[in-house]
This record gives structure tokens, C-alpha cells and sequence, in this order.
């Protein structure tokens, strides 16, 4: 419900719009607004009702680096007479280019739709960081061993190993003169709860096979 919200770098964010009277109580679309036109942005998107009477769509972030900020907006409209913008998903005779771009109707003799409703959400991306502190034995670690959890609400469980060429993975820091060391990573958005926290374990064994490990509760709002 805020006007602003976090969301991860590479995150696909899910959106729900729905139409409310003057107490802020759901109303049912049916007879009030036929679709919604969703632009994130810049980029529209047609958004028809579920049968709760929801418009529901999602939209997958990539492109997102840290720091960005996105506009998201929702339109609510009743048609009167024929659809005003529609997305052309084949060819229209006497249309170049037209695959995949927005037209608009050309009768002279049809009412504009009316606009019901609207609202916009901004978005703020950030990259989660894991950084922690591990307590080392004193021997070399064995960095076939190492292993860091990420633990979901949905009961997965996403394994991440150290970083190879071509694979990434976490990265160890050299160890101070008490034995002890650094882990860091910085994890994919499908790793990560999408809201909340996220629980990350990480465990390694030294050479002699003596296992030591850290956890901490990640932060993803």
C-alpha cells in the first residue's frame, strides 16, 4: 500500500490494483471499469480482471541496478465503444511496424474510454549483501566443503558454493591473525524472500575436517 517500496535488483515484482469507494472498501470492477493499463516504466501493459475482481500483473526487473528508481503506474478505464489502445501481437495491413506496438482507435465517431481510476508506486532497488563473520581453527579451509543456505518461506532451500571461473558463488577473505574470516556474496533476487528477511547459513571444514559456521537473518524489505 505505500507510495514507495524496495524491491530487489532482477526482482519480478507482482502487482495488485484493485477499485475502492469513498470508505476505502473494495469495489467489484464489474460495470465500473473494463481493464487496466499498466506503464513501468515507460512500457505499457493491458491488464484484464481476475474473477475476484482484481488487476493482477507482474513485471521482471532485469535491467534494475541499485540505486534505480521506477515508476509504476495504473489506469482504470470503462470502455465506450471500441477499446482505445490496443497491443498489436501480429501484422496489421498498412501498419509498419506494427508487432508488438500500441495503436489507437481511428473512428471519429468513438467515444474516448473513460478514465476511473488511478494510482503509481515507486520503486527503489537495492542489492542484498550477505557479509558475515566466521570463527576460523587456525588451519587451512577446505573450500570444497564450503556451502552457504539461503532458507525460504516456501520451505527451499538455494545452495551457493565458492566461486569458480564461470560460476559465481561466495567469495572468502584472507584470515586475520586470530584464524577468522570473511564470507561475502551478493545474492540473485529468486534466492531471496521477496519481502521480510531471508535466513542465510554458511558452514565450511577445515582441512583436518573440523566444520565451523555462521548465520544471520538477511534483510529484504
Amino acid at each position: 500500500m505505500d507510495s514507495v517500496q524496495a524491491a530487489h535488483v532482477g526482482e519480478e515484482v507482482a502487482f495488485d490494483f484493485v477499485l475502492t469507494d469513498a470508505t476505502g472498501a473494495f469495489l467489484a470492477p464489474t460495470g465500473v471499469a473494463d481493464y487496466v493499463i499498466a506503464t513501468i516504466g515507460g512500457q505499457r501493459q493491458a491488464v484484464e480482471t481476475d474473477l475476484g475482481g482484481h488487476f493482477v500483473f507482474s513485471h521482471h526487473f532485469k535491467a534494475s541496478k541499485p540505486g534505480d528508481r521506477v515508476r509504476v503506474t495504473t489506469e482504470a478505464f470503462r470502455e465506450r465503444g471500441r477499446r482505445d489502445f490496443i497491443q498489436v501481437l501480429g501484422e496489421v495491413p498498412g501498419r509498419a511496424q506494427a508487432v508488438g506496438r500500441w495503436i489507437a482507435s481511428e473512428s471519429s465517431r468513438d467515444e474516448p474510454d473513460q478514465r476511473i481510476a488511478s494510482d503509481a508506486v515507486d520503486l527503489e532497488f537495492y542489492q542484498a549483501v550477505v557479509d558475515l563473520p566466521v570463527s576460523g581453527t587456525g588451519d587451512d579451509l577446505d573450500l570444497d566443503t564450503g556451502v552457504m543456505r539461503f532458507r525460504k518461506l516456501d520451505g527451499r532451500v538455494v545452495a551457493v558454493y565458492a566461486m569458480r571461473p564461470g560460476r559465481p558463488g561466495f567469495v572468502l577473505s584472507e584470515r586475520s591473525a586470530a584464524g577468522g574470516f570473511r564470507v561475502t556474496f551478493q545474492p540473485d533476487a529468486s534466492m531471496l524472500n521477496p519481502s521480510g528477511s531471508t535466513e542465510v547459513e554458511f558452514s565450511i571444514q577445515d582441512r583436518a575436517g573440523r566444520r565451523v559456521t555462521a548465520s544471520a537473518t538477511l534483510p529484504t524489505p
